[in-house]
């Protein structure tokens, strides 16, 4: 599916121009939380992103990451991958801009009607490597941002199975009594692909590195766009005075909590364990 995502889009989109910044640093600030402002804020903002929602394991990248951006002058996407690339690495997610197989692709379009009907058309349809109703909401929502990851179940030591074990999450699961009774599932559930559609129509005068940001947020860990972003976070874009150009430090504390969290574990530990650990990040620990 990348090579033809990759192949279609480079042949029907254009360059877009923007504003170039002078630095491809990453720079994140935030402030302390008191420890019932930071708990609260923590709990809706998993909630609101549905994170390790209904029982689901965390999704999250394992193998090494590699950005493309389409749609963006040259220079402008080589500095937009360069940051997906630097947001990452701090995380413990490895990244290559160059010479690599795309598998992080941001595309960037003002002709999205005509992108969505290549990629239906041409869209793989087996099952076991498609979410057939996950995809069709990316090609038709009218979100100015949307995305899609396609994941494999992957075995400690034995790398990518080669299905998906049974239908969602249906791996078997181990009870292994250990110092305190623990639940451990035998495979983890990674990301190895990720695209992110920006309809650059809706996002008129919105700079590239604020949806370099943006993308390597939703791009990093599953996420479902909530129904009104929050104004703390990177997916709000930009308010009445100004544009992000980093993550915030909600955002940034949650990326590194969804990585921090133990692999074989269920998703309700997965739940509770970010919610803990956002909690504590924001309150400063």
């Amino acid at each position: 599916m990348r090579a033809l995502i990759l192949v279609f889009a480079a042949a029907m989109l254009a360059g877009v121009g923007a504003a170039r910044a002078t630095t491809d640093d990453v720079t994140v600030t935030g402030t302390k939380l008191t420890k019932q402002a930071a708990r609260e804020r923590a709990d809706s903002f998993v909630r609101q992103l549905q994170i390790a929602n209904s029982g689901k394991q965390l999704g999250r990248w394992y193998d090494t990451i590699c950005p493309k951006v389409i749609g963006a002058p040259d220079a402008e996407a080589k500095r937009f991958e360069r940051r997906i690339a630097a947001i990452a690495r701090p995380l413990g997610v490895k990244a290559r801009t160059e010479r690599c197989d795309a598998n992080f692709i941001v595309i960037i379009s003002d002709e999205s009607t005509r992108l969505i009907d290549a990629l239906e058309r041409h869209a793989p349809g087996e099952p076991y490597s498609l979410d057939p109703y996950a995809f069709r909401k990316l090609l038709h929502s009218d979100a100015p941002v949307r995305w899609w990851y396609h994941f494999g179940f992957r075995a400690p030591g034995a790398g990518f199975l080669p299905t998906s074990i049974g239908q969602g999450d249906g791996a078997p699961i181990i009870f292994k009594p250990v110092e305190s009774p623990r639940i451990v599932v035998p495979v983890t559930r990674a990301i190895n692909t990720a695209l992110i559609v920006i309809d650059r129509r809706k996002l008129v005068g919105v700079p590239y590195d604020t949806l370099s940001a943006y993308a390597a947020f939703v791009g990093l860990a599953e996420i479902v766009a909530p129904k009104q972003a929050p104004p703390y976070s990177v997916l709000a874009l930009c308010d009445a005075s100004s544009c992000p150009v980093a993550p915030s430090f909600t955002d940034a504390a949650l990326l590194e909590s969804v990585y921090k969290a133990e692999d074989q574990r269920d998703g309700l530990y997965h739940r509770i364990a970010v919610t803990n650990a956002l909690a504590a990040r924001l309150e400063g620990k």
